[in-house]
């Protein structure tokens, strides 16, 4: 349903326990986003409220960040989720000047001339599973391997991820990135973007990497996104490859056979504007 919007929030629930060590890392998170932005507790409730489809009034917003920070009580682990939510569509400070100096580490001198105009603009990001590899057998003389597995189609890139937006940077050949996570849930049902969507744009880089290639890296304050990219169309401008999440959420979603720079999903990235 490429292109497809709907006029509804976005859906970002965690439904999962959190562990103590993931609520330390959370509450310490949150903490270092509260001074660093001079925000108080009831300024981080409504923010949450806006960034997730969590509803709170401004009193039990300001009572239950507070009560969480101070670790008073027990927080409730849906409450928590919709706390990682809210800084998972958050981006560190300086994030721009990081941003710069790791795309003049990755451009080599031949790429000092790519021309990145072209991929300039707003994107509609889809995902879906891994394509499972064939295995090999050792037996595969003396017995017949069923294919079935691998031989179904592919799925649709159907389920909606993210808005992306690419501007030019002044500083280097590469384009700075806004990357608005509207799907923080990786909900598989969720195959529309929202007219007004709920959330936080990120800020990243995309950088030439590789023979017609590109890597685009976006940082919120506990994930951090990679997407490894090649241009497949030009009508609209669409690429596709591989996203490896790394931080609290992805701890929790991706397969446990999986390495670090694995990537998670296949990706596509549709130009609309």
């Amino acid at each position: 349903m490429n292109g497809h919007e709907m006029d509804t929030g976005a859906m970002t629930g965690l439904p999962r326990h959190f562990t103590a060590e993931e609520r330390t890392q959370i509450r310490a998170a949150l903490l270092a986003h509260k001074e660093f932005n001079g925000l108080s507790a009831r300024e981080i409730g409504l923010g949450i409220s806006k960034a997730t489809d969590t509803t709170l009034t401004e009193e039990a917003g300001r009572k239950r960040i507070e009560r969480f920070l101070n670790d008073a009580n027990e927080t409730e682990d849906k409450f928590v989720g919709a706390i990682a939510n809210y800084l998972n569509q958050v981006t560190p400070p300086d994030m721009e000047e990081s941003a710069i100096a790791f795309a003049q580490l990755l451009i080599l001198s031949y790429e000092v001339g790519t021309n990145l105009t072209a991929l300039t603009g707003r994107y509609q990001t889809y995902i879906r599973p891994l394509q499972l590899a064939q295995p090999q057998s050792v037996w595969a003389d003396v017995a017949t391997v069923s294919t079935e597995a691998w031989s179904r189609p592919r799925r649709e890139f159907e389920t909606a991820y993210a808005i992306v937006t690419m501007t030019p940077m002044e500083k280097c050949n590469a384009l700075k990135v806004t990357d608005a996570v509207t799907n923080v849930a990786l909900n598989d049902d969720i195959d529309f973007f929202a007219k007004n969507p709920a959330a936080i744009a990120n800020n990243g880089v995309l950088a030439p990497f590789g023979p017609s290639g590109f890597l685009m890296i976006t940082r919120s304050l506990i994930e951090t996104r990679m997407y490894r990219l090649v241009r497949v169309a030009e009508n609209p401008v669409k690429l596709r490859g591989h996203l490896t999440l790394s931080g609290l959420q992805a701890s929790f979603n991706r397969r446990a056979d999986l390495q670090p720079f694995d990537p998670d999903y296949e990706v596509e990235l549709i130009k609309v504007g």
